[in-house]
């Protein structure tokens, strides 16, 4: 990811009716992917023309458009080293436009897209997301008032903590009106020419770079998220690494949860191969967590810290999960805690930062964080999320279905969606109804899933 990227958001809206806007084959989910196969394509047209096809869907799009009343000149898009497309130089005004037809959607159905945003500390610092219905533009969350001027109305107010993947928001709104051969669309408007990281003005010949970013190269997904009656709203705060923020998984906890009729409403603050004592530094993170009001915590320690736990590279692994848990609990007292058991790499840990015997096969690799994090999670008195009992499970019976990304450690779609399936099934409680979601899975595939999911959590054959 690009250094200047020090935050990523996520948003999950729900994006309506544009009337009269010209109809076209197509449906959802819809996706855009920023990656290296289709780094020429998006530069060809994001750079040069200002917009991004989705993945298949040559009349989906993503477009940077200059507000009225805005210099046209001043501002220049470029695509990251990790193929994201950025602006530098926005102005008040400006957005993201998201314009995609669709063949039917129902009324009352409930219709998410998530994406990563990111800036640098001298890019703005506030955002409102919007949906287009019945010939205006609505807020797709909660405006407020910023403190530096209350003139200003914004639904997201970005990090610059310089710190990596920090912040993610999710909001759902419930379509009024059938939609029929029609395009959604839905905007990301700057709110303000502030400053990330202290709120001063910044000078229109200095303002800083934002863009979207990519979580394993999916950068946007626009999909169902069903139409049941949602039960209570229950708020989901993950703290975690790149093994959560990858293929979003906490929007397919979502995604998973509203199809069974449950509202789980999610925020997520992630850094890449972060520890919790390095979480609990983050003022960024310590704001989440006392903001208070959470029903469940999920902590993801770094990928290695469970395996570790009493060797001599131990510096206290389990003390720092059990200070955030504390911390948590103090601004949160009616909360349930989770540590999310992982899984062993591929192939074993074979770098030599750590050399023990233990680390260098998948199965006693895996065998050691079972064992560890039980441990922990019963010590700071937490439950535990087993997706690497899980894991484990379909390595056995299904070596077909490939769990990794590429690099043999990062989870592939599959290994987010079994993490996710492991994870809804933990926080509520119960099995996945007649008509769940695939995700972005097979119908089969993603079946086996839930169901090794229920059995490792619920044990049911």
């Amino acid at each position: 990811m690009n250094r200047f990227f020090s935050t990523l958001l996520l948003c999950v809206a729900t994006v309506l009716c544009v009337a009269g806007a010209n109809p076209s084959a197509g449906g959802l989910p819809c996706l855009w992917h920023f990656d290296k196969a289709r780094h020429a394509a998006h530069a060809a047209t994001f750079v040069d023309e200002g917009y991004l096809t989705a993945d298949g869907r040559p009349g989906a799009t993503l477009r940077y458009l200059r507000a009225d009343g805005n210099a046209p000149g001043g501002f220049v898009r470029t695509l990251g080293k990790s193929h994201n497309p950025a602006v530098r130089g926005g102005a008040a005004g400006d957005c993201w436009l998201f314009a995609v037809p669709v063949d039917s959607l129902g009324r009352g159905e409930r219709i998410g897209i998530d994406f990563l945003f990111g800036n640098d500390a001298s890019a703005p610092k506030y955002y409102r997301l919007e949906y287009f219905e019945r010939g205006r533009w609505l807020p797709a969350a909660q405006l407020r008032r910023a403190a530096e001027d209350p003139d200003i109305r914004y639904t997201h107010r970005l990090f610059a903590s310089g710190k990596g993947n920090s912040y993610k928001v999710f909001g759902t709104i419930r379509l009024r009106d059938a939609l029929v051969r029609d395009t959604l669309r839905i905007r990301w408007v700057q709110a303000a020419d502030l400053r990330a990281d202290d709120g001063r003005p910044i000078p229109s010949d200095s303002i800083g770079a934002s863009g979207f970013c990519n979580a394993h190269g999916l950068g946007a997904c626009i999909r169902r998220l069903g139409a049941r009656p949602l039960s209570r709203p229950q708020s989901v705060l993950f703290i975690g690494n790149s093994y959560t923020y990858y293929n979003l998984v906490p929007g397919i906890v979502r995604e998973l949860a509203s199809f069974e009729g449950r509202d789980l409403r999610v925020e997520m603050f992630t850094i890449g191969g972060c520890t919790m004592e390095r979480h609990l530094e983050q003022a960024d993170c310590r704001d989440l967590i006392e903001r208070g009001g959470y029903d469940f915590v999920v902590l993801q320690d770094q990928s290695l810290h469970p395996a570790l736990i009493g060797t001599p590279d131990d510096q206290g692994i389990a003390g720092r999960m059990e200070a955030i848990v504390a911390h948590i609990r103090t601004h949160n007292p009616k909360v349930r805690p989770y540590v999310e058991m992982t899984w062993g790499r591929r192939d074993g840990y074979t770098e030599r930062k750590f050399d023990y015997d233990f680390l260098r096969s998948y199965a006693s690799m895996q065998e050691r964080i079972r064992v560890n994090t039980l441990a922990e999670a019963e010590a700071v008195g937490a439950g535990c999320i087993p997706v690497g009992v899980a894991w484990s499970r379909v390595r056995t019976e299904r070596p077909d279905i490939e769990l990794y990304a590429a690099d043999g450690s990062h989870p592939s779609y599959a290994g987010s969606y079994l993490a996710a399936a492991v994870i809804c099934t933990t926080l509520t409680g119960a099995p996945f109804g007649a008509a769940p979601s695939d995700g972005l899975l097979d119908p089969d595939t993603a079946a086996y899933l839930r169901r090794v999911a229920e059995q490792t959590v619920l044990g049911r054959d």
